[in-house]
């Protein structure tokens, strides 16, 4: 069933369906530890959630950790990788020839947690949309990665929303059961805003992050960015 949240506390959220209340524990909101419901959820947003009890005071309880979209569940994706995993240079592919550059080297200490790229034949502020791949061993530059949307990390500077789209190899049996926002440790999505807050500092480059976006709504964005595509690439 769906609802929408009308609340967010330290102990869960509370989720309206038409008249009644249902309340979301925390420990019901994501696979591993989360501090807050608002590390994953918002007020005002529509979830599925399914039924898991009753309680001595007529309060329902639900779970959203087993929920799947039912209709595309699975968006399978193809990405370019650009900058592979581990690496601290920068690269960039020329869409003309095809020859890979370097941009630059990054000047923090740390090294891209993730395998860095785009998705072709999107549009988004004039670019591509941007895509973070986790992987277990680096590809290289040019690299083509079939991969399923997991979520979104949205991020704003001085041009703006960034929007960067998070997914997983459909090839690495490593993440063969991760589908979802809340599949994926904590600690790396917390390391993932680490790594890109430390390196735009450094570069002097003011950023703020705005928070991370269910794979529902990163489905809605990518679908989006597709559609704006072929709207201008129209003959």
């Amino acid at each position: 069933m769906e609802g929408k949240v009308t609340s967010l506390d330290q102990t869960g959220a509370w989720i309206a369906v038409h008249d009644q209340k249902i309340f979301l524990p925390l420990s019901e909101i994501a696979w591993y530890e989360i501090e807050h419901p608002s590390e994953i959820l918002t007020v005002g947003e529509t979830v599925r959630i399914s039924i898991t009890r009753r309680d001595k005071q007529g309060v329902y309880h639900a779970t959203i950790r087993q929920v799947r979209e039912e209709e595309d569940e699975e968006l399978v994706i193809e990405a370019i990788a650009e900058v592979p995993k581990g690496s601290r240079n920068k690269y960039k592919i020329d869409h003309q020839t095809g020859v890979v550059r370097l941009n630059r080297v990054f000047h923090s200490p740390l090294q891209s947690p993730v395998e860095y790229g785009y998705v072709p034949f999107t549009l988004i502020d004039g670019h591509e949309l941007d895509v973070m791949m986790l992987i277990a061993e680096p590809t290289f530059p040019g690299c083509r990665i079939e991969c399923r949307i997991v979520g979104l990390l949205r991020m704003t500077d001085e041009m703006g929303t960034d929007d960067k789209l998070l997914a997983v190899p459909t090839k690495d049996t490593r993440f063969q059961d991760v589908f979802t926002l809340s599949e994926v440790s904590g600690h790396t999505l917390k390391e993932i805003v680490r790594f890109f807050k430390i390196y735009r500092e450094l570069d002097g480059r003011k950023t703020e992050t705005v928070g991370w976006l269910r794979e529902i709504e990163a489905k809605k964005i990518y679908l989006e960015c597709k559609e704006r595509y072929d709207a201008n690439h129209q003959s």
